[in-house]
């Protein structure tokens, strides 16, 4: 369906000036902490700060339960609890648990462990 000239001549198109001060008066008037009365737009901000939990006067939604124990946490910190997670860890603690099953996948000769991953590989590649 293409446009005519008749109806893009006949829309009403604010200039991009009055869009943009209108914009700007909004956003001043949200940083300013315009009650809910003077706009139309959200919550008071002394009411927002009431619902936030965490005490701080931000418009943000309150967090789950889980980042929020993170919040206040610095990046080491939240880097060193994701290391130890198995999924996420870059470096495997010394376990002697670990080091056997490490032994274990290398027991025998070269030449035994190559062609044990040469067949456990066709087997994965005919499944």
């Amino acid at each position: 369906m293409e446009a005519t000239p008749q109806t893009m001549e006949s829309a009403q198109i604010p200039p991009i000036e009055s869009v943009i001060e209108e914009l700007a008066a909004r956003t001043e008037s949200a940083n300013l902490g315009v009650s809910a009365s003077d706009s139309s737009h959200g919550p008071e901000p002394a009411a927002a700060a009431a619902q936030n939990s965490n005490g701080d006067s931000s418009m943000m939604p309150e967090l789950p339960p889980a980042l929020a124990a993170v919040r206040n946490k610095t990046t080491e910190e939240i880097l060193a609890d994701l290391n130890k997670s198995p999924l996420f860890m870059t470096e495997l603690e010394d376990n002697d648990d670990v080091a056997a099953l490490q032994a274990l996948a290398y027991e025998g000769t070269p030449l035994e462990n190559a062609s044990d991953f040469k067949e456990r590989g066709n087997e994965c590649y005919r499944r």
